[in-house]
């Protein structure tokens, strides 16, 4: 996991987070999120999410 600041990340096994600024991922087993600036994401097994400036994403 690779967080910027004011990030929070939970990731299971196989995760990859990369948060920027104010970024809150939460991720279950061999998912990939790329947050940018006040996105929050939260996903499943096998999921990829890349969200920019203020976004939501759960997959």
């Amino acid at each position: 996991m690779t967080a910027g600041y004011g990030s929070t990340q939970t990731a299971q096994e196989g995760s990859n987070l990369t948060a920027g600024y104010g970024s809150t991922g939460t991720a279950g087993s061999d998912s990939s999120l790329i947050a940018g600036y006040g996105s929050t994401q939260t996903s499943g097994g096998d999921s990829s999410l890349t969200a920019g400036y203020g976004s939501t994403q759960t997959a």
